[in-house]
């Protein structure tokens, strides 16, 4: 019989805990690789125009975040799941908050919002998931906040203006819309989620605590 490995570790037994880890490890080194290996390009592309424009803080994030998934790569084998988990969590969280200060609305920080929080959840668990959700709608509200009362964006010398200007409206209402939507899409996310089952290649679709076989 197949057994839900998303249930809580009470009722797995060792060897679904074991499973599950197996799982969870391919993902996180698949995902490391790719960042590491295949958005090498882009990271490179990014703080050379970023470093020619002057952008320094940009600059900085951008290497940041690529060093962590490179030692997220590098010491797969020293490092936890756990740990490699709130390693791709924090770098999420950081370059979402990142893109939110300097494209505003307009930017890419919606999607990356929206990733992260799936993989966080996928990942290591459904609470950590809803925490960085979360830290992620206080942060969202500040900026908001800051961009609608002209704090942002910054402009002004030492690498600190945005590389592009905010082409979107700073309203409260576009910023609140934006705000619910993320929060309805990534609860939906968070909740409803299709992970392995034991001793079968097939998913199950979790919904609560309701559990229903996907195809035949």
């Amino acid at each position: 019989m197949n057994q839900d490995l998303t249930a809580p570790s009470q009722s797995r037994s060792p060897s679904d805990d074991r499973v599950l880890e197996q799982i969870r490890k391919r993902q996180l080194d698949w995902i490391f690789f790719a960042v590491a290996i295949l958005g090498a390009p882009s990271f490179a592309l990014s703080i050379y125009e970023n470093a020619r424009n002057g952008y320094w803080i940009v600059v900085a994030v951008v290497v940041i975040i690529y060093l962590a998934a490179v030692v997220g790569a590098v010491f797969r084998r020293r490092l936890t799941n756990r740990v490699r988990a709130h390693i791709l969590m924090t770098g999420g969280f950081v370059f979402t908050m990142a893109m939110f200060v300097f494209f505003g609305h307009a930017g890419v920080g919606t999607w990356t919002l929206l990733t992260t929080v799936v993989l966080t959840t996928m990942l290591d668990g459904r609470r950590t998931g809803l925490l960085l959700l979360a830290e992620c709608l206080v942060g969202l509200v500040v900026i908001g906040t800051f961009y609608c009362v002209g704090i942002l964006p910054l402009t002004g010398g030492q690498g600190v203006q945005p590389p592009m200007e905010n082409p979107a409206p700073d309203s409260v209402a576009t910023w609140l819309i934006i705000g619910i939507g993320l929060t309805t899409v990534s609860l939906l996310m968070v909740f409803v989620r299709v992970p392995f089952s034991a001793g079968s290649p097939k998913p199950w679709l979790i919904l609560g605590n309701k559990k229903t076989r996907c195809g035949n």
